[in-house]
């Protein structure tokens, strides 16, 4: 059985986030000018911010709960953890603004309209 550094774990895990963040942050293809007047189009585009918003906090929660093995591991400070700490805001912020884009395109359906 093999060994794996924490470092190259840390790196590969690094590049999977940026590949899952990329994955995530291109599912949301159209914007609400392509939708115009189509409300359908407006709740489709709500719902799938919506999932965009869901799966970054799923990995925001990930990185976080890595980031509190890696400095139980390295330490409070160390370089490591730190990384990991950052990505896990970074995907709380992102998973922020997908959910205010879910909101407001929410917000802008006409009441009453329920697909």
């Amino acid at each position: 059985m093999t060994s794996t550094s924490p470092g190259l774990v840390g790196s590969l895990g690094v590049v999977f986030a940026a590949l899952l963040v990329g994955c995530a942050t291109g599912a949301v293809e159209k914007s609400r000018e392509d939708c115009g007047a189509d409300s359908r189009c407006e709740v489709d585009l709500a719902a799938q911010y919506h999932e965009q918003a869901l799966q970054l906090q799923v990995l925001a929660q990930q990185y976080a709960a890595e980031a509190d093995l890696q400095a139980a591991q390295n330490g409070p400070d160390s370089e490591q953890a730190q990384r990991t700490r950052d990505l896990a805001k970074q995907m709380w912020a992102r998973a922020q603004e997908a959910d205010q884009r879910a909101r407001k395109l929410r917000s802008q359906v006409p009441h009453g309209v329920v697909y």
